[in-house]
């Protein structure tokens, strides 16, 4: 798709939340009553004191989508490939319905770690040639279900194949399935994000090419099952350098050379060559850009532009996702201690919606922005200087901080906290631990006339579901 026709279809193309639209957001949603503008509750004036405590729970805290940033977002994806690349969602990062619909109606695929993934972006609408089924953990019921739907499915070992050949063998006519093996490219992942590498010698991922004689039996592979017509790898997610999965990339449009060669023709038909592009949160800038990632594998691995007979699959997520949305809560209470500057603000949200925050946040900090009840940006002056802040979630144990240490003015209960680029791995990580409610969903756009017009897109969750998880 060129970026004028991306314009024309998707508005502005750009891939992030414009940290200056927060407050005219946040103050549409109070007019809305999508957010408390008060602590006072809902239960005067009723005799239903359980519905108001859901009812309250609803407008605490919400997660919120910039449709504009996540049709930028995939027009910028499709417009730095050729047209014979075919990107797939990392589904996992977000598997809410109507982003998984944006991402069909921009020409995306789906790719899916498991069954119920799988099933989501069929019945999303997206066609069955652009979902692509990964899972490592493949039983024969679902590989029997995939190849009955047509779906690509990518092996995870040797071992794999011979049970999809065993299912192909039971079938009175061919599956239209694209189905390839996924191989461990063996790039080496140290350095500050190795947590997310899955690239080395052991990982549980993939066939490894960790030798000459591993290498040959992918050859080998082709060779014996002549349904097999793609390879797939992928070395990382999150923190992986353009380098690395450049690297990756390479490693797997050389193998299927090799395979080529050995079949005295064309055999591989497709690469996916996965995700793992990284995000920077620092500001409201995308970096690295899609562009900048496309530059850097037509160096490593040109073949993957120039070979239009070859389809290639990507499988992004948090790159896609992460800057086109943002979590926000209302501060709850406000605790200070003598003799310490160190405020502790308690908010709505904690571990269950911000689990990797919590856990490991040395891996994943988020800007922090706050505002009034009326929500106006608090700026340093207004309440007096900047103070630090531990920002604590509502979870019963003691690692429940989204973050700590926070310069922040001085907040008081009935602010609004707001956590940005937030769109990836957000909600699709929920906790049941200590059974909160899932909060609402919301997304926005902005009209001819600038004025921000609001969609409910999930509705916070009744009581009645989550005793029926529990049940």
């Amino acid at each position: 798709m060129a970026v004028a026709a991306a314009a024309a279809t998707f508005g502005a193309l750009r891939q992030g939340v414009r940290t200056s639209d927060v407050p005219s957001v946040l103050r549409a949603m109070r007019k809305n009553n999508f957010l408390a503008s008060d602590l006072n509750g809902l239960s005067r004036g009723t005799n239903d004191l359980g519905a108001a405590v859901a009812a309250s729970a609803a407008q605490k805290a919400a997660v919120v989508y910039d449709l504009d940033a996540l049709r930028g977002s995939f027009a910028a994806l499709r417009d730095a490939f050729p047209e014979h690349w075919t990107h797939a969602l990392a589904i996992k990062a977000a598997p809410l319905a109507f982003v998984v619909r944006e991402a069909v109606d921009a020409g995306l695929g789906v790719e899916a770690a498991s069954y119920g993934e799988a099933a989501s972006a069929l019945a999303n609408g997206c066609p069955r040639e652009r979902v692509v089924f990964d899972s490592p953990a493949k039983t024969v019921d679902e590989l029997r279900w995939a190849l009955d739907a047509g779906i690509a499915v990518n092996a995870d070992s040797l071992d794999e194949l011979a049970r999809i050949d065993a299912v192909l063998a039971e079938r009175s006519a061919p599956s239209a399935s694209l189905l390839g093996l996924r191989v461990n490219a063996c790039v080496d992942g140290k350095g500050e994000h190795a947590i997310f590498a899955v690239s080395e010698n052991d990982s549980k991922f993939g066939h490894p090419l960790s030798s000459d004689a591993m290498r040959a039996a992918v050859v080998d592979a082709f060779g014996a099952y002549p349904w097999l017509r793609a390879l797939h790898t992928h070395v990382g997610s999150a923190g992986t350098s353009l380098d690395m999965l450049a690297q990756g990339a390479s490693t797997l449009a050389g193998l299927a050379d090799e395979i080529d060669a050995a079949a005295g023709g064309r055999r591989v038909e497709a690469l996916d060559i996965g995700g793992g592009l990284a995000s920077s949160m620092a500001s409201d800038e995308t970096s690295p850009t899609f562009a900048e990632h496309a530059a850097c594998l037509r160096e490593a691995a040109p073949s993957l532009f120039t070979r239009d007979d070859r389809a290639v699959f990507t499988e992004l997520g948090r790159a896609l996702l992460q800057k086109t949305a943002w979590i926000v809560s209302q501060v709850e209470y406000v605790k200070a201690f003598d003799g310490s500057p160190t405020r502790i603000a308690t908010l709505q949200v904690g571990a269950d919606l911000l689990m990797r925050q919590c856990y490991r946040p040395e891996l994943a900090t988020n800007r922090i922005t706050a505002y009034d009840a009326d929500a106006a940006p608090l700026a340093a002056g207004g309440r007096g200087a900047a103070v630090e802040h531990h920002l604590a979630g509502p979870l019963c144990f003691a690692g429940d901080y989204p973050q700590k240490g926070v310069a922040l003015p001085p907040l008081a209960g009935g602010d609004y906290v707001v956590f940005h680029d937030t769109g990836a791995n957000s909600l699709a990580l929920w906790s049941r631990h200590c059974s909160r409610l899932v909060p609402p969903v919301y997304s926005y756009t902005r009209d001819a006339a600038g004025a921000v017009e609001l969609v409910l897109q999930k509705p916070a969750e009744p009581l009645e579901r989550l005793l029926e998880f529990w049940s």
